[in-house]
């Protein structure tokens, strides 16, 4: 099993890698951001996996090349690391304390373990969450187009307004980022995609408190994926932000869904030739 490292240099990114608390298992996704990969804490623990932990490099080569020409010298983060941390995600997580007797919250929020949730080691921040299953981007590829059937659509619905209403009432945070690849089904394994088991909204990158801005234009990490934003912020850009503007985005996801394209997907379709 590979060992702890420096805490500045990051290691490979492989199973076995001791990464805080954590013990990596197998690579789940990746992006821009950095990877995800299923997770284990060697000690017991009486919560239920299993858990994902999303990693971001602490620091890029240039940094760490200019600390190792100057010990002393200071060097910042890089922007997937820093955002990991935003302060509106952590105020979003904060909700597993105050609901970890709720079914309903346990079943449409990835809530974070109770110990080690955040935290940095082997070269990388990371965040702790419930592995809530396959995402529906996967989920739409393994059935070779992007579509589902109307039944399985209206499922994810509900379970998605459940997981907003939670948000929106309990903290005052909106997520501002739905969509298919943040939506998790628990049941990737059933082939019957009419009859998924729970859907669970996961990553709070991009949270924010409900606010009105008094004028002030809406911040761009605001927007989440533009493909699938609120067309709100678009156009009404210093209106703030507001609870609708999740519910616009989880509208277009599902309209996607089910296989109806609207005019926020793709180029702008060629007038008829006359």
């Amino acid at each position: 099993m590979p060992g702890k490292a420096d805490p500045d240099t990051p290691l490979p990114l492989v199973a076995g890698l001791e990464v805080g608390p954590w013990v990596l298992d197998r690579l789940l996704g990746s992006g821009s951001f950095g990877q995800v990969w299923s997770a284990h804490t060697p000690a017991p623990s009486k919560e239920a996996g299993p858990w994902a932990l999303k990693l971001s490099q602490l620091y890029d080569d240039a940094a760490l090349a200019k600390r190792k020409r100057n010990p002393r010298a200071k060097i910042r983060q890089t922007q997937a690391a820093q955002r990991l941390f935003n302060e509106y995600q952590i105020t979003a997580l904060r909700l597993r304390a105050k609901m970890t007797t709720e079914p309903l919250a346990m079943r449409c929020l990835a809530f974070p373990p109770s110990v080690g949730a955040t935290g940095k080691g082997a070269g990388y921040r990371y965040l702790a969450m419930r592995d809530a299953g396959s995402d529906l981007s996967i989920v739409t590829a393994a059935l070779n187009a992007f579509r589902l059937p109307i039944g399985a659509v209206c499922a994810i619905g509900v379970d998605m307004v459940d997981a907003l209403r939670l948000m929106h009432v309990r903290a005052d945070v909106l997520h501002l980022d739905l969509k298919p690849d943040n939506i998790c089904i628990s049941r990737p394994a059933d082939p019957d995609p009419a009859l998924p088991a729970c859907a669970t909204l996961i990553d709070f990158t991009t949270c924010m408190p409900v606010r009105d801005f008094k004028g002030e234009r809406t911040p761009v990490s605001a927007l989440g994926v533009t493909s699938f934003s609120s067309l709100r912020i678009e156009a009404e850009p210093d209106g703030g932000l507001v609870p609708a503007m999740d519910l616009e985005g989880l509208a277009i996801v599902l309209a996607a869904l089910a296989g109806c394209p609207g005019p926020w997907f793709g180029p702008e379709p060629e007038p008829p030739v006359e």
